[in-house]
């Protein structure tokens, strides 16, 4: 399916379902699977619709690197703005997560699958950088502010998830987001973003870039479709649906940060910038739908504990950051106990 997505009609149909479903609520593939009569018949298109989400996941997520990195690079723009578009075209899954679960008035799996989706990348992602990468000894300090900034943001989460997402609520999640992005792209330490070459295959193509955009957001409604679907059938609790979906909507982080992470040092700081950046954009976007439509969540522990455990995780980085490095046995001890929590939390 890769080499049949790079047909530029196709992505142009793509991205009109795209705009269609985000913007106008007209979602062919909801539409079918609400219309058809028989259970086993609506499994198998909802398999066919994650499917091909997965697929435009994949592809659009690397359009969108690949792309904008390209555009930047050809025009000879600062270089620090790379990092900044890995992370604003990776969370573009998530903040069409947002618009479709805010319409469809989801805010339990809209809630969950953005914490989970904040989890998964630092626990998962980034400490798994850390255990794989060529340079595991890296300076952790220059990162001090960052984490800072986004543990106070994981503390607002929290204290949202206790007493509702207010519009108040939702403008102190946004506020200490949108400083830690900003943050992230000026605390880069002098060279590390210098470039000597474009050495990349892409075209530096607008069309591509924005066609891109249009697979992560339609991959996102389709797998979203799938899994609510499917979780509707078999009785699934919707914040396993959200713990779902936040694996979905990681799956950007996945396939553009193990390639940077096995390039050195330089990579591994873009990789931990781009993935903390991420959290902060996909948390800024669960911030500004609570700002335009109000909600709260029922305060029990099932709500509770993914943001608690989200916030323990960011503290614990913190933490890392007052020490000159941060060792690998980080990546292998804490990755699996992480992991363990969640789907321990899903079973019960």
């Amino acid at each position: 399916m890769t080499r049949l997505l790079d047909n530029p009609a196709l992505r142009s149909l793509l991205l009109f379902l795209a705009i269609a479903a985000v913007g106008f609520s007209f979602d062919p593939m909801l539409m079918a699977l609400e219309a058809v009569p028989i259970t086993a018949l609506g499994l198998l298109i909802a398999f066919l619709a994650g499917y091909c989400g997965y697929q435009f996941l994949n592809k659009g997520s690397d359009s969108v690197v690949e792309e904008a990195t390209a555009i930047v690079c050809k025009n000879q723009w600062s270089p620090a703005l790379i990092p900044g578009i890995i992370a604003f075209g990776t969370s573009l899954s998530e903040l069409g997560f947002v618009i479709v679960s805010t319409v469809n008035n989801q805010n339990e799996i809209l809630a969950h699958a953005i914490i989970g989706s904040d989890g998964f990348q630092l626990g998962g992602i980034f400490f798994v950088c850390v255990a794989v990468a060529k340079v595991s000894q890296w300076d952790a300090r220059l990162l001090r502010i960052d984490m800072w900034l986004l543990s106070l943001m994981t503390f607002f989460v929290l204290s949202a998830v206790r007493v509702g997402f207010s519009r108040v609520m939702g403008g102190l999640i946004v506020l200490a987001a949108v400083l830690a992005i900003w943050h992230f792209l000026r605390d880069a330490p002098e060279g590390i973003f210098d470039s000597d070459e474009c050495s990349l295959d892409a075209k530096g193509s607008v069309f591509e870039l924005v066609t891109g955009f249009g697979l992560l957001l339609l991959g996102t409604v389709w797998f979203f479709d799938a899994i609510v679907y499917s979780g509707g059938v078999f009785g699934v609790p919707a914040f396993v649906l959200g713990i779902l979906g936040a694996v979905i909507t990681s799956a950007g982080e996945v396939f553009t940060t193990f390639p940077l992470v096995k390039s050195g040092q330089k990579g591994l700081f873009f990789a931990a910038i781009a993935l903390a950046g991420s959290n902060a954009f996909d948390t800024s976007f669960l911030g500004i739908s609570a700002m335009l439509r109000p909600f709260a969540l029922e305060p029990a522990g099932h709500n509770l504990l993914p943001a608690l455990v989200t916030m323990v995780l960011t503290v614990l980085l913190l933490g890392f950051t007052y020490r000159s490095s941060i060792p690998r046995w980080v990546g292998w001890v804490i990755v699996p106990v992480y992991l363990i929590s969640f789907v321990a939390l899903a079973l019960i």
